[in-house]
């Protein structure tokens, strides 16, 4: 089989790079390891080998079916900030070789794409005013999707269905690479039930998740190993940290659920958040990182029930009779809550909720942190496993201790009392959380870009140094986590990926 353009997995980024390549009109053959919705037959592909910590991002984190893992995908989408994209405010690794007005450029197609107006993500973001500025800390707005719409393949199922340039293969499990010297010309993939495909392609894209393309590129590099030579390949593997640090008492409950709950707002949602601004990182050294205040939830049939639902909806699945019946138990609430959506645009925390603050930080990349191939365990097709060597490091804890400190320290002295004080959490506590919490899910650095192949793996376009035919649309080539969850600029890549890999096949 031929095609303009083959892609490997169909998730958040490889659908919209796929579908807009579509839209220009080139042939594209997608290839996604799962089925139509998720199942534990091809999650079990999933399986790595840790010679670590535990990294729960590589088994809870990673979802293989139509969609991807954007059919749980929380949702927020946030630019970085400049300190995130140039040089790192902790001298971290290179900076990011891209010109960044180029990305911002398809941030309205993005919103578009996901129903979301556009507007300001920062201190002017139009939400119920935050009460006190702190020094350290600039207040953010992430835009939320409706829960529908974080389904990339929900966002464009009428389409690719419709199409007649795109073709999705599922149950693909894509086995090797099909290269010479310095050129890829396409893949090749099997599946569990004995058939095989392969796509003959001047342009393929590894869209499959930073774990998944990393192991494809070690295989490559393990067949053709002139071709990733010298590289760091697998190497600065890293994820955002993150622990409860302090709980928010004393609160008065409307306002604290007022200032920091979900708000409706222009086909999605939104909330506010705490991030290290620029300056406080420049002047201190310091990584990325924010804070939230989240609500427990534990015990909350009703709000439980509707979560549920939604999510539902979000993986194209039938809603569970057990959510159902949750439901019409907390009608009361139900009612409450449902006012609160109309009346003030507002989630309403479910009764007897507490309020945590939660931090989140960069993680250092360094080289010991690393993807690399096992030599003793292979999948049910007979490729090699991931073997991932991820630990959260002491110079980990310490950033994210002074961070933490700093943030605690100017919310008590500048957030009002009707807010809520602070009780810290225990520090051996949050140690503890830090280095057996696994990450969340934001996995970056093991294909990173750079300027030289000595220090990086990818150029600012996603390609290998010197290798033509290939590119990675992956988190894996983020040379650091920076302050934000990173699903928006995986999205402004992969539409600027597909815009160059248009102009080059003309």
């Amino acid at each position: 089989m031929s095609a303009d353009v083959a892609v490997v997995g169909a998730g958040l980024a490889g659908l919209a790079l796929a579908v807009r390549l579509a839209k220009s009109g080139r042939r594209v053959v997608v290839l996604e390891s799962g089925g139509p919705t998720q199942s534990a037959a091809a999650d079990s592909f999933n399986e790595v080998e840790l010679a670590g910590q535990a990294y729960k991002g590589a088994t809870e984190g990673r979802f293989r079916c139509l969609g991807g893992t954007s059919t749980q995908w929380g949702g927020a989408l946030l630019p970085f900030i400049p300190e995130d994209l140039h040089r790192h405010t902790a001298d971290w690794g290179p900076e990011w070789p891209v010109d960044v007005a180029e990305l911002w450029k398809y941030l309205p197609e993005v919103e578009t794409m996901f129903g979301l107006s556009a507007g300001s993500y920062e201190e002017d973001a139009p939400l119920s005013s935050w009460p006190a500025r702190l020094p350290s800390f600039s207040w953010r707005s992430p835009k939320w999707p409706k829960f529908a719409s974080r389904n990339m393949a929900n966002v464009h199922r009428s389409y690719i269905r419709s199409a007649p340039n795109i073709e999705i293969w599922l149950n693909a499990l894509v086995t090797s690479l099909n290269a010479d010297t310095g050129r890829v010309n396409g893949v090749f993939a099997q599946s569990t039930s004995g058939g095989s495909i392969s796509v003959e392609a001047p342009v393929t894209v590894l869209a499959g998740g930073a774990i998944e393309s990393t192991r494809f590129l070690l295989m490559t590099a393990r067949k053709y190993p002139a071709m990733f030579n010298d590289m760091p390949l697998g190497q600065y593997f890293n994820d955002h940290l993150s622990a409860v640090v302090a709980d928010v008492k004393n609160a008065g409950k409307n306002q604290l659920n007022q200032l920091f709950s979900f708000q409706f707002a222009n086909g999605g949602m939104r909330n506010w958040r705490m991030e290290l601004s620029g300056q406080a990182r420049r002047n201190k050294g310091l990584p990325g990182g924010f804070a939230h205040v989240a609500f427990t939830t534990a015990g909350s049939a009703g709000f439980a029930a509707i979560r549920g639902l939604a999510q539902s909806v979000q993986r194209y699945q039938l809603p569970k009779a057990a959510d159902v019946g949750a439901l019409c138990s907390e009608f009361p609430w139900l009612l409450q809550a449902a006012w609160w959506g109309v009346a003030k645009r507002t989630v309403l925390a479910p009764r007897g909720a507490g309020y945590e603050l939660h931090v989140v930080t960069e993680q250092k990349p360094v080289r010991q942190n690393r993807i690399s191939l096992s030599d003793t365990r292979c999948d049910a097709l007979g490729q090699p496993l991931a073997r991932i060597d991820w630990n959260v490091l002491a110079d980990d804890v310490k950033t994210f201790m002074t961070v933490t400190s700093k943030l605690v320290a100017e919310w008590q002295k500048h957030m009002p009392e009707r807010i809520g004080k602070l009780d810290s959490r225990a520090q051996s506590g949050i140690v503890n959380e830090l280095t057996e919490g696994g990450g969340i899910y934001h996995p970056t650095g093991s294909t990173r870009m750079g300027t030289n192949r000595l220090d990086s793996v990818l150029d600012g376009d996603l390609a290998p140094h010197d290798v033509t035919g290939l590119r990675v649309v992956s988190t894996s080539a983020f040379p650091n986590g920076g302050g934000a969850n990173p699903s928006l600029m995986l999205l402004l890549f992969a539409l600027r990926s597909a815009k160059q890999i248009e102009l080059e096949l003309r």
